[in-house]
């Protein structure tokens, strides 16, 4: 009977179902669909059925846990309603679970589906945009009733406000958890790879005190050792945890700074809310009595969407930075290098370019961001009063270093920029976008030479060129090269790869400084380096004998490189000394 067959008494999420021994026939279509051979099939049979079901996509949408894993009993799930008809994580068929109810499954469910290869998130990531859309709602309210209140404006006006914002909180709330989904789909693409840096962060939330991985079902380090044996990372439900922990972290170190109170950085309130009330309430928008929590949760938002759930802590464990000065770095090295810009143009890719190559090139523009906040904290020249300065200052010479410096770049950077200049041809996309794409490989050392350019008034566009033209001559593009390549990890190794890039950078400055000075009516870079090589034969002859041994070498060896790098300090130094 249509009893029987009544969706709201059969489906998962759809009520509470009939309670019936009483077989349900199925036809030919409905058992093709549920991959079945039984020609009838009792309620709780065919719940399961349904749940079993080989589809594309499985949407839980009511009350009632439905999906636990192998290793848990009924018991522990605690929904005794519905144990007749839940199944186990491995048993799902489906590519996607879509999760728009709570508790639909159990946590430990979802990572046992995801481990067979399915496609899932958590509840509470899938139902983030009516939580977002729900804070979106109170905030304006709080802003129109205070307008109410003070008689700006009355309750009918006050509703119409409201009702004519409707598509532009909808934006505001895609556009949320579009940067959500990103970030997520991100970390589970290289989980594998970042493995041994979410084992360490794990550990070192737990031991302060933030989180509690036996509650949140997070792997101990037993089984993440055993997952990386295996070549297997996080799944999306555990980076989903670590995800929300890591946002609600953030925003409480905010919250505990005067960031919220920055006049600049204080400005990220404007985001939370509808261009039309921007506009409009500026004023009253800034004394919202919770300006201080709306600034906190945006910027914990943006730096955690940008660039990824480990950004921070391996900032911290690389720089011993807190949180508010990495925050604030951050801000000045994204602004200076428009990475939020390019990171929409990557995203508008989406469909035309694989999946592959969007996060390769995402990848790319967190990495210069990575290394340019990672710049400005060792080199500490932002205080809480230039940072607007500091930005105008540095982005207006990266720009005109922009076209400049793709021209410039060898080794395995002008390799990639040709490489993807290929592909987006095939795709379409301008050769302009990949150049520009391609060039933030290099685009970070625009930051040492409009440093050495400010420091010492030199021409910009010719520090340039000879800055890019010593790392060829001396050959400190190949130790990056190598060292770029190099994939060995640990937290020693590391900070080692990085402590040799800094190295680098230092000398590479150090040359271009020292032969600027001695050459600087020469306007050809090589003619100027040649002239220094001539007048330092016996330094560069030593330099010469310790490359020959680098390069015979087939193995990167981090103590050769940082004897070598000495020696060239060294060498550098003692011509400086004898021209002085």
């Amino acid at each position: 009977s249509w009893e029987d067959y009544n969706p709201a008494l059969i489906s998962p999420g759809g009520g509470v179902f009939k309670r019936s021994s009483k077989s349900i026939p199925l036809t030919p279509e409905v058992k093709a669909m549920l991959n079945v051979t039984a020609d009838s099939m009792v309620p709780n049979e065919l719940v399961r059925a349904i749940l079993k079901a080989p589809v594309d996509l499985l949407w839980n949408g009511g009350i009632g846990t439905y999906v636990k894993a192998s290793t848990e009993s009924h018991a522990d799930v605690g929904d005794k309603t519905n144990e007749f008809c839940r199944i186990n994580g491995n048993e799902l068929r489906c590519r996607v679970v879509g999760e728009g109810g709570n508790l639909g499954f159990t946590q430990l469910g979802r990572v046992e589906y995801a481990l067979a290869g399915g496609l899932i998130n958590t509840d509470f990531i899938d139902n983030s945009a009516g939580v977002d859309c729900s804070d979106h709602e109170v905030n304006i309210k709080i802003l129109l009733n205070e307008e109410v209140n003070k008689a700006h404006i009355d309750e009918t006006t006050r509703n119409q406000i409201l009702a004519s914002m409707t598509q532009e909180v909808g934006e505001l709330v895609l556009k949320d958890n579009y940067n959500q989904a990103m970030v997520m789909s991100i970390a589970n693409f290289y989980s594998s790879q970042l493995i041994t840096i979410q084992q360490n962060y794990i550990r070192d939330l737990e031991t302060a005190g933030i989180i509690n991985r036996a509650v949140e079902f997070l792997p101990d380090d037993k089984k993440l050792l055993e997952r990386k044996a295996a070549g297997i990372g996080l799944t999306r439900p555990e980076l989903a945890v670590l995800l929300a922990y890591t946002k609600i972290h953030i925003k409480s170190e905010i919250l505990n700074s005067s960031i919220p109170d920055h006049p600049y950085l204080g400005q990220i309130l404007y985001t939370a809310f509808p261009a039309s009330l921007q506009n409009k309430y500026a004023n009253a928008l800034t004394k919202h009595r919770l300006r201080r929590e709306i600034i906190a949760t945006q910027l914990s938002n943006q730096i955690v969407n940008e660039t990824g759930i480990t950004f921070v802590y391996n900032l911290q464990n690389e720089t011993g930075a807190t949180v508010p000065e990495i925050l604030r770095a951050y801000v000045v090295a994204s602004r200076i290098f428009g990475a939020s810009e390019l990171q929409r143009i990557i995203e508008s890719f989406d469909y035309k370019i694989s999946m592959t190559m969007q996060y390769d090139l995402l990848g790319h523009i967190r990495r210069l961001v990575y290394l340019a906040t990672r710049w400005f904290l060792r080199h500490k020249v932002l205080t809480d009063d230039n940072m607007q300065e500091t930005i105008q200052e540095f982005a207006g010479r990266v720009k005109e270093l922009e076209e400049l410096i793709p021209s410039l770049m060898g080794g395995f950077t002008k390799n990639y920029l040709e490489t993807l200049s290929i592909e987006f041809e095939k795709t379409g996309i301008s050769k302009d976008i990949a150049r520009r794409i391609a060039a933030t490989r290099a685009m970070y050392t625009s930051l040492n030479v409009i440093q050495v350019a400010t420091k010492y008034k030199l021409d910009l566009v010719k520090t340039t060129k000879l800055y890019f033209a010593v790392g060829e001559f001396f050959h400190l593009l190949w130790f990056r090269d190598r060292i770029a390549n190099d994939t060995r990890e640990g937290y020693w190794e590391t900070l080692a790869r990085l402590t040799l890039r800094d190295e680098l950078d230092i000398l590479q400055k150090l040359i271009t400084t020292s032969i600027m000075h001695r050459y600087a009516k020469e306007s050809d870079p090589n003619k100027s380096i040649t002239q220094w090589i001539a007048n330092n034969q016996r330094p560069m002859e030593r330099w010469e004998k310790i490359l020959e041994m680098l390069h015979s070498s087939t193995s990167v060896d981090y103590v050769m490189f940082f004897i070598a790098l000495r020696e060239l300090s060294d060498l550098i130094h003692a011509s400086d000394e004898v021209h002085s």
